[in-house]
This record gives C-alpha cells, structure tokens and sequence, in this order.
C-alpha cells in the first residue's frame, strides 16, 4: 500500500485543445500538475503494481471543482509509476474535503493492490 500527499492547489483535468494546426495537446496547467504528481510519487513508488490496483483521493481544497476530473488527472499522472495503466484500476473512491486555507489545499492518495487486500481479507488479516 502506497501513501502520496500532493500539497497545493488539485487541479482538474483540462480538456484537450486544439492548435492553430489541428494538433491536439494537453493544456499547460494539467500537464504541469500531472508531471508534479508524478514526481512526487516517483520519490515513494519503486515499481509499478502489476495486477488490479484499487484508489482512494482525499481532495482538500477551498471552493469547488468536479472531483471526477480531479480524479482524472491523478490517474492519469500515475501511469506507468504508480501502476502500468490506469486500466488497473477497479476500484475507485473520491472524497471533496473543506479545508480553511489554501496553505491546507492538497490531494492524499491512497493506493493499493486490490488482489493483495482480497487475500488478506480471507485470510482475517488486513
């Protein structure tokens, strides 16, 4: 089980944009955020879970945002760190949490191997 606490601002995934060119890329602000996360978690996470992995985001932030493109953008950013794909994930729980400040702004997260938890549930061990 792994724990990453992303300090400052969540910021929630951008919809792709067009260039002047038709080229398709990633807003500057969510691409920024995902390499962020990533290196933090890169500081935590050695190799990346193999089998189904399940996510649990604690999102502290003044204001409002939808918590799904939060979300997004978390999953998106662990990929190939955290886990292989995204796709691994089959279990997902989001939760938005006040906090005062925007010095308290942050995103815990919680990751782990789904099949791992399983076993030492049958076990009566967690």
């Amino acid at each position: 089980m792994y724990r990453i606490v992303v300090k400052g601002h969540p910021v929630p995934k951008g919809r792709p944009r067009f260039s002047r060119f038709g080229r398709i890329y990633t807003p500057r602000r969510t691409k920024e955020y995902e390499e962020y996360i990533g290196w933090i978690a890169r500081s935590i996470i050695k190799s990346p879970i193999k089998g189904k992995v399940g996510m649990h985001l604690d999102i502290y932030m003044k204001g409002s945002a939808d918590i799904d493109n939060i979300a997004k953008a978390v999953a998106d950013s662990l990929n190939g760190i955290a886990y292989i794909d995204d796709r691994q994930i089959v279990h997902l729980e989001t939760k938005r949490m006040p906090c005062a400040s925007s010095e308290d702004e942050r995103v815990e997260i919680t990751l782990w191997e789904e099949d791992n938890i399983k076993k030492a549930e049958g076990d009566g061990e967690r």
